[in-house]
């Protein structure tokens, strides 16, 4: 802990889905459901922090364990709602998935949810976004990086309905879309907390 200190950290998806506790000194790693856990912390905090991992369960704040975007990084929406159609959005869900790494299908990594008002501004700030593309075709990226290591679907309440909406902002830089590809410079609400753009689907 001298030169690190004390962190939980999350890894993943990686090719081996369960592995016991490792314990190294001040650290202790274990695999569960794809997600490698590095803990390092001082024994007693340790164990407390081992003893409460746990898979996520099926539904977790709106979101499903596993999608199909889970096992299908090229998933996309079978009824996709034009962004500009949502109208009286009362509940958007940010579901963030790992990519699936080879066949191994990855589950819900962490959730945001957004009620009211501020589901309502970031799907109006979705719609505004201008129609565009990428330059890229994903079957023309080496495979393991056409699609990037993780995506958002947002799961939308609006007077339309339940409908989603994949959020990409990692991988070859490409757009395609169900309906119209737009690529955001930020995303709303930054319901993605990278730096690079993010494109809808």
């Amino acid at each position: 802990m001298e030169n690190a200190g004390v962190f939980v950290w999350f890894d993943g998806p990686v090719e081996r889905r369960y592995a016991p506790v490792e314990v190294v000194g001040d650290r202790a790693t274990l695999t569960m459901a794809g997600v490698l856990v590095s803990i390092q912390a001082p024994p007693q905090l340790r164990d407390r922090i081992l003893g409460a991992v746990r898979e996520v369960a099926p539904a977790s704040a709106g979101c499903p364990a596993t999608h199909p975007i889970s096992a299908d990084p090229a998933w996309r929406p079978t009824a996709a709602i034009p962004v500009g159609h949502l109208s009286d959005v009362t509940e958007v869900v940010a579901c963030k998935y790992p990519l699936p790494i080879g066949d191994e299908a990855t589950a819900l990594k962490s959730s945001v949810t957004l009620i009211g008002e501020p589901a309502a501004d970031a799907m109006a700030g979705t719609a505004d976004i201008a129609d565009s593309g990428g330059p890229d075709d994903p079957g023309e990226c080496a495979e393991s990086f056409a699609y990037g290591d993780e995506v958002i679907v947002l799961r939308v309440e609006s007077g339309q309905g339940p409908s989603e909406i994949v959020l990409r902002y990692s991988g070859c830089e490409f757009t395609t879309a169900s309906t119209t590809a737009r690529t955001c410079a930020r995303c709303p609400c930054h319901l993605s907390r990278r730096s690079s753009p993010a494109r809808t689907r």
